[in-house]
């Protein structure tokens, strides 16, 4: 049990959720600050995961899989029919089943966020720094984002922070544990099918996922939040280049 917690994609799951429980630490001692500002945390991270995805992981799936598109295209679709499981949770709906299904929807998003990072640091170590910083950042609005919606579906303060701790925090280091050993017995071959895949889910959480979260902001504000996320991740792709 030491080894799987000394990896490095464990070690980056534990990093998101210590970011996610900041975040909901924050929400619960001054919810109107935290709403605020989650919208820029959710704009950084947008333009950083989309430009990930699109420069660095993409290239390197499509590079190694003849199907790599395919897998990329299946990586997207994925993470579109799981948010649409839980569509009925953004419509304003005051019920249990809103909150149930915003739970399930975000739960089982940041359990995939712990096999990306498994399935990133198996590229290198690089390749898992570059692709998780993104990630990482992004579960501060996530947990926030969770526990909101439990509130407006009518649960309780404090169970609607337990819930969120759940399924915004504790679901990541979970994912990683839970795919870390699988992913170290992985043929070479189908890593390059994976990582499109992750491409697919990351540009849709960058593209679709955050976009929404940010509900509808279009402030300078917002958009020079959004376009330092790109200037980030272009600037650690020359870097990575260059290292190679």
């Amino acid at each position: 049990m030491s080894t799987i917690l000394q990896n490095p994609a464990v070690i980056a799951s534990l990093i998101a959720a210590a970011v996610s429980i900041a975040g909901l630490v924050a929400v619960w001692f001054n919810r109107v600050i935290a709403e605020r500002y989650s919208v820029h945390f959710a704009a950084f991270a947008s333009g950083f995961v989309l430009s990930a995805a699109l420069l660095h992981l993409a290239p390197e799936g499509l590079e190694e899989s003849h199907d790599g598109a395919l897998f990329l295209l299946g990586g997207y679709v994925a993470l579109y029919v799981l948010r649409s499981i839980g569509k009925g949770a953004n419509g304003g709906e005051q019920d249990i089943g809103a909150g149930l299904a915003a739970l399930a929807a975000i739960g089982f998003h940041s359990f995939l966020d712990g096999v990306v990072y498994s399935i990133s640091f198996s590229a290198g170590l690089e390749t898992g720094l570059y692709s998780s910083a993104g990630l990482i950042i992004h579960e501060f609005a996530e947990s926030v984002i969770l526990f909101v919606l439990l509130r407006a579906a009518g649960f309780g303060g404090v169970l609607s922070f337990v819930l969120a701790l759940v399924g915004a925090s504790l679901t990541t280091p979970l994912g990683a544990i839970f795919s870390v050993a699988a992913i170290r017995e992985l043929a070479v071959e189908r890593l390059g099918e994976l990582l499109s895949i992750a491409a697919g889910a990351l540009i849709y959480v960058g593209a679709t996922h955050l976009s929404a979260h940010m509900g509808g902001e279009s402030g300078r504000r917002t958009m020079f939040t959004f376009l330092a996320g790109i200037a980030v991740a272009v600037l650690a792709t020359g870097v990575h280049h260059a290292g190679h």
